[in-house]
């Protein structure tokens, strides 16, 4: 049955095969879950939280099952342990809470386990959450080995698994060079080795041995990786890894002697990589009948690169009417749609981009530019916030997710927006941007929702604070605030509104421009004013003592705009 499964995944009959293993699972008696449990994954972790665990629960009886001492556990491949300063082997559970005990299972029930995360892996999604849930499946298999066959699987797919994390990616390279040579050894015998073959879809060796190459590509061993792809006879990999190196003749010479051999669409379309010549991608093109994806995809990215919008647009369609399932093509082909301003096709393609790659903030952030255009805003906030999900630390869709809240009424993420643009740029301002919340805080305008914006006063004196505390010699800034404590009647609020316009008319009357120009003159002069009535204001609360040294402030701000009166009026 478990080999049915397998069977049917090979050939993406993935209901087929959920079916099978499914029963499988019902006729062993086993089910499997994950569960959650503190625990630290770091040496230097100093607090625990929630971590995955697997919990098993197995009806089958070991003590019935028949003596398999002389087939497991002999000989298996070597589990290279991690040797990292910072991450932990694996993860270490609070004692407490260590609920669910590891339970030791059977070797059938390893490889139904094993099949299941076959199956995941070919029917879901790739993103770190299902990676960190495989890993957990697969840790409690290598934890306590059996078989030869279940054993070499699980190590590989935890391999694949680990390729692309920095912390662990030299594990992967030496556990699979472990694996290709385990698969040279002697021993075990083949009956031990065999046992359980057809249960778990085992790599060939060629497969395991690329594999390991690739980890050498991607640790920039190219000289290593390219002796096994010459080995194995993989051309494009071979060919890749030439171009890496630079040797770009020597990489045109073995695609042109492997097609004078056999001539191949994959070769003719590495030809064309090579010589960026479009002859040899519609070559491909002819040669597969039509039918070739990859010739009309390298075909449109070469008219890409070329700046040659309208000449790439037709080969994207054609490849992903053939195979739609390409995100990049998609994105490709949205780039060239808006640069050829057709933003119907440039929605379409960034849509189908994001439902592929979930996390491509560059898609999410082109097709909220689309939106725009097409004047939809509402939408356009929405791709905005996917984007910066996917790129938190992008000053730039920060900015425009700013202007886009502030456009349709979104005052509490535009506010949310511009105190994440404090922390990415140093002393960030946007003068423009905090005066217009400030007026529909003031004015009690509705925000997108229909609730007034006068609710968001108090977020707003935080981030009026905050900007105050890093710009101080901007007077507009500081007459904003002032303003937000103006608006209300408490005669607390009015006094904090009073030294927040002192502190804007002392950088005011620093201007030298105050001192040059009528227009900034102007405004230093109804700054003035504003500040009197103010002191006044505030003077008619206080006692007497109080009262006069109010006054006698404001009375010094007077004759302060006086003398720049006369200074202004001797210049002009």
């Amino acid at each position: 049955m478990l080999e049915l499964g397998h069977l049917s995944l090979y050939y993406w009959k993935i209901s087929q095969a959920k079916e099978y293993f499914s029963k499988v699972q019902e006729k062993i008696g086993i089910t499997f879950n994950l569960t959650g449990a503190l625990g630290k994954r770091t040496k230097f972790q100093e607090n625990f939280i929630a971590q995955l665990k697997i919990q098993v629960d197995s009806k089958a009886s070991k003590d019935n099952e028949p003596s398999l001492d002389h087939l497991v556990g002999h000989g298996l491949p070597k589990n290279v342990a991690l040797d990292d300063d910072t991450v932990l082997e694996s993860v270490m559970f609070k004692e407490r809470d260590k609920v669910v005990k590891d339970v030791q299972l059977l070797p059938l029930e390893q490889a139904m386990m094993l099949s299941q995360c076959v199956f995941w892996n070919k029917s879901k999604a790739h993103d770190n959450l299902s990676s960190q849930e495989l890993v957990t499946y697969i840790e409690s298999v290598t934890r306590y080995p059996t078989t030869w066959c279940v054993h070499f699987l699980a190590l590989f797919m935890r391999s694949k698994l680990e390729e692309d994390k920095t912390r662990k990616k030299q594990r992967s390279m030496m556990q699979l060079e472990t694996l290709v040579n385990a698969t040279r050894e002697a021993t075990p015998k083949a009956s031990s080795r065999h046992y359980l073959f057809y249960c778990t879809p085992l790599p060939p060796k060629w497969k395991v041995e690329r594999e390991l190459a690739q980890v050498l590509v991607s640790l920039h061993a190219f000289k290593s990786a390219l002796d096994v792809f010459l080995r194995l006879e993989l051309w494009e990999d071979v060919i890749s890894c030439y171009q890496i190196l630079g040797k770009h003749e020597k990489a045109e010479k073995l695609v042109r002697q492997q097609l004078a051999v056999n001539e191949t669409v994959t070769l003719w379309c590495l030809l064309g990589d090579i010589t960026k010549e479009a002859e040899h991608y519609e070559k491909a093109w002819e040669l597969s009948n039509h039918r070739s994806s990859r010739a009309q995809r390298s075909l449109g990215l070469l008219h890409l690169r070329a700046v040659r919008f309208a000449e790439c647009i037709p080969c994207f369609k054609k490849s992903l009417k053939i195979n739609a399932i390409q995100d990049g093509v998609w994105f490709s082909l949205g780039c060239a749609a808006m640069a050829t301003n057709d933003l119907e096709l440039a929605n379409k393609a960034f849509h189908r981009c994001v439902n592929l790659d979930f996390s491509n903030g560059e898609a999410w952030n082109n097709l909220a530019n689309v939106c725009i255009k097409l004047n939809n805003k509402p939408k356009a906030h929405s791709a905005l916030q996917e984007a910066l999900r996917c790129k938190y630390d992008s000053w730039h869709m920060w900015e425009n997710f700013l202007l886009i809240s502030m456009d349709i009424g979104a005052f509490r993420d535009a506010m949310r927006a511009y105190h994440r643009l404090m922390d990415l740029k140093d002393k960030y301002k946007d003068v423009e941007v905090l005066g217009y919340l400030v007026k529909v805080v003031t004015d009690e305008a509705p925000d997108v929702n229909g609730v007034s914006a006068s609710k968001l006063r108090p977020e707003l004196l935080q981030l009026m604070g905050r900007v105050t505390s890093q710009i101080t010699t901007n007077a507009a800034i500081w007459k904003m605030y002032a303003d937000l404590y103006m608006n209300k009647d408490s005669a607390e609020d009015t006094e904090k509104a009073l030294g927040f316009l002192v502190k804007g008319h002392r950088c005011r009357s620093q201007d030298p421009s105050v001192a040059n120009n009528v227009s900034a003159l102007k405004e230093f002069v109804k700054e003035t004013i504003d500040l009197s009535d103010v002191y006044e204001k505030v003077a008619i609360a206080k006692d007497s003592a109080q009262a006069i040294q109010l006054l006698s402030s404001a009375k010094m701000s007077i004759k302060q705009l006086v003398a720049k009166i006369k200074v202004c009026l001797a210049n002009v």
